[in-house]
């Protein structure tokens, strides 16, 4: 083909998306990162944005924690298509009443430059609409972005700035690559199928942070041979150089386009933390490996097998979380399925809902119970929130005597298979509320009768 100029290549193959997904409404519209009193409570947020920078993305601040990364795939001739995929929080963004629904703003701006030329620049200002405020305070990163432009092929960088244009916090990174043609890395997808031409922008909603989560129906991984004839490829995922599943896929073509494969991701053979997803051909064609996240929720990811474990705290007794905790790579799979096949109450689902319920629990309990040095979950408050759910009924206690301190009771009955009362004293007068011993009593006896009747 004729070599087209980059803005002739730009202004014919550019695609942009902008969809903000609800998620489910489990925190307290008042709820924000900004205060001191939220800095332990967010620390699992610190941990996952830190894990993404590592990987090499765009990865914004606790308080605008958008995620990001660059796409290059085969273009029509020599040119090739430069995509920027991100996601964020709906509470990353500042929202206000927009007729009968809420709506926020936020713009997106991509540099592509080789050298000391700009190739393409690109501003993109999308509007975020939810139907209330309590949507609005999601701290799940279902609000998506995805653009792709056509450039020439070479050595290239990609400059991206992510801005909030209400409270104007920006997120900014740059990217160098060398752009290469053929087999293309693995993607992780929400949805994809095969273009029809290389002159196609991809036909897929991509998932920015390549994580899959336990709690969720599984995303699909895509790749294509820009080069090579249809066939056969191989797809292996890897932790600290061991296999944990390999699967051989085809590529094929779908009118004429590259050849194309799609495939399900089995998050529930995977053991949460960071993995390697790598893609090859049989008789060579390897892919550049790429991170590959399985996390615990979509507000819950760990770079680790070990942090991950600490916040099952509530769901495993402590001799299986230091079981488990020593366990090497090639044993932390099976240990997965298994606790996956005893906890998921409707197999028939893709999701995992005992995982969604208990990590959907956790935010909650950090929104409400946060103490000094101490995250909402990890307070006695939290650690009941978490495994028994919200009391029936509930009462503030206030001393009458000089020998009484704060109590609070929280009854369980309608919603446990027995009833039980529990108490929280504060004996410090700080705010700090401690199950009492006998309360810790009625709190091991509820949570087995509540797993013993979820077996039955």
């Amino acid at each position: 083909m004729s070599r087209a100029s980059a803005a002739e290549l730009a202004a014919t193959a550019a695609m942009s998306i902008a969809i903000a997904l609800a998620g489910p409404a489990g925190c307290a519209p008042s709820a924000t990162l900004d205060g001191p009193s939220a800095e332990e409570s967010y620390a699992h947020l610190r941990t996952a944005l830190s894990a993404y920078d590592s990987a090499g993305w765009l990865a914004g601040p606790p308080e605008f924690p958008v995620v990001g990364r660059p796409v290059v795939l085969s273009g029509p001739g020599d040119s090739v298509f430069v995509g920027f995929t991100a996601s964020m929080p709906a509470s990353a963004l500042r929202f206000a009443r927009d007729g009968n629904l809420v709506a926020a703003r936020y713009q997106v701006t991509m540099l592509v430059r080789s050298g000391a030329d700009t190739l393409t620049r690109s501003d993109r200002r999308e509007v975020v609409r939810v139907r209330d405020f309590s949507e609005a305070a999601s701290r799940e990163p279902r609000v998506l972005f995805q653009r792709f432009v056509l450039v020439p092929p070479g050595s290239l960088v990609l400059d991206v700035t992510v801005r909030e244009l209400t409270a104007r916090r920006q997120a900014s990174r740059s990217f160098w690559f060398d752009t290469r043609r053929g087999l293309s890395p693995p993607l992780v997808a929400y949805r994809a199928a095969a273009r029809r031409s290389l002159a196609e922008p991809p036909s897929a909603l991509l998932n920015p942070r390549h994580t899959a989560y336990a709690s969720e129906p599984p995303p699909v991984v895509w790749i294509e041979d820009g080069d090579g004839p249809p066939g056969p490829a191989l797809i292996r995922i890897e932790r600290d150089d061991v296999e944990l599943l390999r699967d051989t896929v085809l590529l094929e073509s779908a009118e004429g386009g590259p050849p194309t494969a799609v495939a399900a991701l089995p998050v529930h053979l995977l053991p949460p933390g960071r993995t390697t997803l790598v893609a090859e051909r049989p008789g060579g064609g390897t892919a550049p490996a790429v991170p590959l996240y399985i996390g615990l929720s979509p507000e819950w990811v760990f770079p680790t097998w070990e942090e991950s474990l600490v916040h099952l705290a509530h769901a495993l007794d402590p001799d299986t979380l230091q079981a488990w905790s020593a366990a090497p790579v090639r044993e932390q799979a099976g240990l997965w399925r298994r606790f996956q096949r005893r906890t998921d109450p409707d197999a028939a689902t893709p999701e995992n809902e005992f995982l969604a319920r208990h990590f959907d629990r956790m935010s909650t309990a950090n929104d409400r119970f946060d103490e000094p040095g101490r995250a909402g979950w990890e307070t006695d408050r939290g650690e009941v929130l978490v495994k028994l759910g919200d009391p029936d009924r509930q009462r503030f206690i206030r001393p009458e005597r000089q020998d009484e301190v704060p109590r609070i009771e929280w009854e369980y009955g309608e919603s446990l298979p027995s009833r039980g009362l529990i108490v929280f004293e504060d004996a410090s007068d700080f705010g700090v509320f401690v199950l009492t011993s006998r309360s810790r009593a009625v709190l091991r006896r509820l949570v087995r009768e509540q797993a013993e009747s979820t077996l039955n």
